[in-house]
């Protein structure tokens, strides 16, 4: 579970397990709450890779048209941005590139303020 650099110098993120939850903001609650509580089989990788899928449902519903929560959206885009300004901000490249992300853990804080945000939505 780690990065593979693409053609151009992009790096793309691999080896996280899929979420099939819908995207809804309870979900979004139950799965936040179990990462917090360690009650869960999912990693933060796997966690803020399914924040980050929300995230582009809700660009792309706001782009048909369709009813967003602004606040839940930009919630979404923080959880997104947080998860790899953290990689990139904790590791070098290189480590990245032979590091299990499954193994990272996001700042605790991070997830509380997050928790706070979302219970207050």
């Amino acid at each position: 579970m780690t990065f593979i650099i693409t053609k151009g110098g992009g790096l793309l993120e691999t080896g996280a397990k899929e979420i099939p939850l819908e995207f809804n903001k309870e979900n979004l609650k139950l799965l936040l709450d179990k990462l917090i509580s360690n009650d869960t089989t999912y990693t933060h990788q796997d966690f803020s890779n399914w924040a980050s899928k929300f995230h582009m449902f809700c660009i792309d519903s706001f782009d048909k048209g369709k009813p967003v929560d602004d606040n839940l959206e930009e919630l979404l885009n923080d959880i997104d941005a947080q998860w790899s300004l953290f990689l990139f901000n904790s590791y070098k490249v290189e480590q990245l590139l032979k590091l299990d992300l499954s193994t990272v853990k996001l700042p605790s804080d991070l997830l509380t303020k997050w928790q706070t945000i979302l219970h207050g939505l």
